[in-house]
């Protein structure tokens, strides 16, 4: 059901250079933790990486893919992308989605995940 295509290798590249240190963010202030993740999404957005496309009939409100760290392992870069695109949307709609999904490890999960299937390809 993938709609997108895999992001582009500049924008997974810029990304995953300015990612931040997941494995520490429990231990930060709720302003650290809230600036840290506002930082990463300004990152996000600066590059080609966001796209439109229908995340709310892509990923219902029950669809197991949301949190499936063992589905990510599978995953490919264009379905990634889509998870990543749609976790970003659902936090404007669902104030502190994000900060959920950095703690629970899947935002590093996937992130690890992009780096595994670029490092695969030339």
């Amino acid at each position: 059901m993938t709609t997108l295509s895999a992001p582009s290798r500049n924008a997974v590249d810029h990304i995953l250079e300015k990612a931040p240190d997941f494995t520490r963010f429990r231990t930060l202030s709720a302003d650290k933790r809230q600036q840290l993740l506002s930082d990463f999404i300004a990152v996000i957005y600066a590059t080609d990486f966001v796209a439109s496309f229908d995340w709310m009939t892509e990923f219902p409100t029950d669809d197991p893919r949301w949190d499936d760290i063992n589905l990510l392992k599978k995953a490919d870069a264009a379905q990634v992308r889509e998870l990543l695109i749609a976790h970003l949307r659902l936090d404007r709609f669902s104030h502190g989605h994000l900060e959920r999904v950095m703690t629970s490890g899947f935002l590093g999960a996937a992130l690890s995940r992009l780096r595994a299937l670029f490092a695969a390809t030339p």
